[in-house]
């Protein structure tokens, strides 16, 4: 009963993004951003209204387990962001797991390494 619960308490966090993926307790945000004017108010908003739905609900994030993955495909320099969920800045990391699967930022597949047991 208690899985179920939590799905059904989640289950309303971010509705209004469009660009966010779940998986049982897993959430994904991704927001574009414009890399001329580099501008991550969209993105730290969509932050600080999950942040404040944890609140309401009385949920816990993980806070070292929560970073920020910047994708940029532009030859030119672009602002990294600097994000944050309320008081707790958010680490920028090159790669990361995401649902057993060794992401990066360069979206090359060099990181990810499977071993034979695994299926994909």
């Amino acid at each position: 009963m208690g899985p179920l619960c939590f799905l059904i308490l989640i289950n309303d966090a971010l509705t209004d993004t469009p660009h966010r993926w779940k998986y049982v307790d897993d959430r994904t945000v991704g927001i574009p951003i414009n890399t001329r004017q580099s501008d991550y108010s969209p993105l730290q908003s969509t932050l600080d209204r999950l942040n404040k739905w944890t609140e309401e609900n009385k949920v816990t994030i993980n806070h070292t387990n929560t970073v920020v993955m910047h994708f940029c495909t532009s030859s030119q320099a672009v602002a990294r962001p600097q994000l944050s969920m309320g008081a707790h800045p958010l680490q920028l990391v090159q790669s990361t797991r995401l649902l057993g699967v060794t992401v990066d930022d360069r979206l090359e597949a060099t990181r990810h390494q499977h071993s034979e047991d695994s299926l994909i």
